[in-house]
């Protein structure tokens, strides 16, 4: 007759983060994008001798993907849908896959790589979710001290995030006592599979993949023995995972029929099979496949340690492998180095003087914090989590004439979008050479505001959609898009507003 799995093999998805190896940088995971893509049924049969009739559990995901949705085939959205299953009998194919992935043995992996191939397609041809936070967590540890503020770190897992916090607090989850970890992961590659997942009625599962690469710029204790840690995905020193395929990106714009191409090579001349052994031997071997009808209990190991890494220094030669906005939460490394080359000065230092959510969104604390501090840099994040704002060397002032503001004239103020719904790339905008009188204004009731209307920031402008672009007035697009440019909208509220000057 055959056993349940035992709890300490039941290791949810989401919660399994105290096994990540945090402590040291890890050597990249290379090697396997130089496979064929294979079949699933072809790609499992290396490592089909860890489970307990995994040939069944591949036949059940195959059968549940016949119509694909955003450009899969059906064999990678079937590994998308492997990967999510918990298995009835021994233990599931997550847990395995992320404790390889996770090991300094690299040569642990070799057998994974059809597998590994397949499942990085998939997740590479979905598409990127706007900037936004995503969160995950751990029951029963206080994991603070192991993620130091300033920390810089790699998940060498596949990582199970949710858009919501109410799913981890929930008592099937984390709950709402004991003591608990709960991360607020601010991302920019995360992948939505809920198209794919065995679990999609139930489990808005949002994945970032293997060699993520963060930042923790913060920590709070929010009582009843919760304990939040702040992490910011940044781009990590070093390609840690090699992408599956030739000018991939981790949102690419490519399309594939369901049924593209698959090569099919035969099992015999790829591996010999191993003799079937379970990887957890003492479970008896249960002869028909069987899937928890319910979404998958978050237990926590007991056996798991965590320890901080601090990412070694990059190289001074190197401009672009500095932080030259070291103190930002909304800017990646890529981002900060693109803002230096529209300011002209790939080594440049910016000190952060103003930040909405810590200094508050009152027009009365940007002008506090921002009035007469030099030329300043300003980024704004609209609550979708688009990136744009300007510059200027007029340092900001509060004017005594409220009612229409004060203009101010600079010939080197330009505009920018970082990210924007339109997808168009990291770009700068000049100033009209005939409205240099009007590159800014400053209005004591308002925030920074650029151009006659091109940016506008109201005050308190987190809790109301008051402030507004009407781009270009002052300033040339070079996009033809207009005043939707930045969030989409002409109004629009912000989440977030960081204000920085030369240093």
């Amino acid at each position: 007759m055959a056993t349940d799995p035992e709890p300490n093999l039941i290791i949810s998805r989401y919660t399994d983060v105290n096994n990540e190896p945090v402590k040291k940088l890890l050597i990249p995971i290379k090697g396997y994008q130089d496979e064929p893509l294979l079949p699933l049924k072809i790609a499992v049969e290396p490592i089909s001798h860890l489970f307990i009739d995994l040939e069944d559990y591949v036949l059940i995901a195959l059968h549940n993907s016949q119509k694909p949705n955003d450009g899969l085939t059906v064999d990678e959205s079937a590994t998308i849908h492997l990967y999510t299953m918990q298995f009835q009998s021994g233990v599931s194919l997550y847990v395995i896959l992320n404790h390889i992935l996770r090991s300094e043995q690299r040569q642990d992996i070799k057998p994974w790589f059809p597998f590994l191939k397949l499942l990085m397609t998939a997740l590479y041809k979905l598409p990127s979710l706007p900037a936004t936070t995503i969160w995950r967590g751990v029951r029963d540890l206080d994991l603070q001290k192991k993620y130091e503020t300033g920390a810089r770190f790699a998940w060498w897992g596949v990582s199970s995030c949710t858009t919501t916090i109410d799913v981890l607090t929930s008592p099937r989850f984390l709950g709402k006592t004991g003591v608990r970890t709960m991360f607020a992961i601010h991302c920019v590659n995360g992948k939505s599979i809920v198209n794919h997942s065995y679990y999609s009625a139930t489990e808005k599962e949002i994945i970032l993949m293997p060699g993520s690469f963060f930042e923790v710029i913060g920590q709070i204790d929010a009582g009843s023995n919760l304990h939040i840690v702040e992490l910011k995905e940044i781009d990590p020193p070093m390609e840690l995972v090699k992408p599956p395929f030739q000018n991939a990106t981790k949102s690419p714009s490519v399309s594939h029929d369901g049924a593209a191409g698959i090569t099919t090579i035969p099992v015999s001349s790829y591996h010999s099979k191993p003799p079937r052994k379970s990887y957890a031997s003492s479970i008896g071997h249960k002869k028909s496949a069987n899937i928890f009808n319910e979404q998958p209990l978050f237990l926590t190991p007991t056996t798991a340690h965590i320890s901080s890494y601090q990412a070694k220094p990059p190289s001074i030669d190197d401009p672009s492998s500095q932080t030259p906005f070291a103190q930002s939460t909304l800017l990646s490394s890529a981002q900060q180095c693109k803002l230096n080359e529209f300011y002209g000065k790939l080594n440049q230092q910016w000190e952060l003087i103003f930040r909405g959510t810590r200094n508050g969104f009152h027009s009365e604390e940007f002008h506090r914090c921002c009035d007469n501090k030099g030329p300043t840099v300003t980024v704004i994040q609209s609550e979708d989590g688009y990136l744009f704002g300007g510059y200027t060397t007029v340092p900001w002032k509060t004017p005594e004439d409220s009612l229409f503001g004060a203009p101010k004239e600079d010939s080197t103020a330009y505009l920018f979008t970082l990210t924007n719904p339109h997808h168009i790339p990291a770009t700068k905008f000049k100033i009209r050479n005939d409205q240099i009188a009007q590159a800014v204004l400053h209005r004591d009731d308002h925030g920074p505001c650029f151009g006659s209307g091109d940016i506008c920031m109201r005050s308190n402008s987190n809790v109301n959609s008051e402030s507004h672009s009407r781009f270009p007035q002052t300033y040339v697009d070079t996009t033809d898009i207009g005043k939707t440019l930045f969030t989409g909208s002409r109004y629009f509220a912000t989440a977030e507003i960081e204000t920085f000057r030369l240093m």
